[in-house]
């Protein structure tokens, strides 16, 4: 079932964004986006020289690449929405990021470790249009390319979740439990702790457990729309703005939700701390009722 967000209809309601911009600036970002994935990443495929980063206290791998398809997209989208940022080039002071009503984040390589590894169906690119309702910075849009395979999912200007393929528009698939409760576990970092807790999540839920091997964040969710895992759990504070804010929008046009791991909503996504201090947790199939107590009890 598909829901329209209700994210998109407060800024709609409050006059931040109309159905023709949005449609604008998304067909110019995806245009962008799939440009940089045939013309600067796919040809890099194997040729990944990793290197270190500090990036909101924490040091993580980067590549050449990386900053290469933000400034690519970048370049363009500066025009139309001068405060727009990525993981790779983000103002450091506050008041900066904050000047403009809408903008784009977006992280132009998911899954750098994936990349650098040769795990490629784990990369991904993706963003969120954020718009500033009543103070809050949320996402009005969003969207996930995973080159590989060319698929690509998005929140158009109607606020309706469209599935592409290799170029053609798709209906998403039905999902439907199955007794088995299928979990996102990211295969180049594995975590015996997490595979734990979705064992005893499932038992919780009388259902069996499936480990299903993801990638990054924007990966990951991509498999949660076409039904290849059902949840994401990410219970620590590794993980930043961009990993998820695409995903809202995506997730609940699916009819699916999104939460830090108490159960709350994330809030705003260009808040003076990038990483979400509390995970998050996502899901379609599974309702934040049935999840959110079992994660904080197993």
């Amino acid at each position: 079932m598909q829901k329209k967000s209700s994210t998109r209809a407060l800024a709609l309601s409050a006059g931040l964004v109309n159905s023709h911009v949005a449609a604008s600036l998304m067909e110019e970002m995806l245009a962008l986006v799939k440009s940089a994935a045939a013309d600067i990443l796919i040809p890099n495929f194997g040729k990944a020289v990793e290197e270190q980063k500090e990036s909101l206290g924490l040091h993580e791998p980067v590549t050449e690449i990386d900053r290469r398809i933000s400034a690519f997209i970048l370049k363009t989208i500066r025009e139309s929405l001068p405060g727009s940022y990525s993981e790779e080039d983000f103002p450091a002071e506050l008041a900066m990021r904050r000047r403009e009503n809408l903008l784009w984040q977006f992280d132009p390589l998911d899954g750098t470790q994936e990349f650098i590894d040769g795990f490629y169906d784990g990369v991904a690119i993706q963003g969120a249009l954020l718009a500033r309702v009543k103070e809050e910075y949320l996402p009005v849009s969003g969207f996930i390319y995973r080159p590989t395979t060319q698929t690509l999912w998005y929140v158009d200007e109607e606020g309706e979740l469209i599935y592409e393929r290799q170029g053609k528009l798709h209906r998403p698939p039905e999902l439907k439990r199955d007794g088995v409760f299928k979990g996102c576990v990211r295969k180049v970092a594995p975590d015996a702790a997490l595979d734990s807790r979705y064992a005893r999540i499932a038992a919780a839920l009388g259902e069996q457990v499936q480990l299903v091997e993801c990638g990054g964040a924007g990966a990951s969710i991509i498999d949660i729309l076409d039904g290849t895992a059902d949840a994401i759990v990410c219970d620590h504070s590794h993980s930043k703005a961009w990993d998820i804010a695409m995903a809202i929008p995506l997730i609940e046009a699916r009819g699916g939700f999104v939460s830090d791991s108490e159960g709350m909503p994330l809030g705003d996504m260009n808040a003076a701390e990038l990483r979400n201090a509390k995970g998050f947790v996502a899901s379609i199939l599974y309702s934040k009722e049935e999840l959110i107590p079992r994660l904080n009890r197993s």
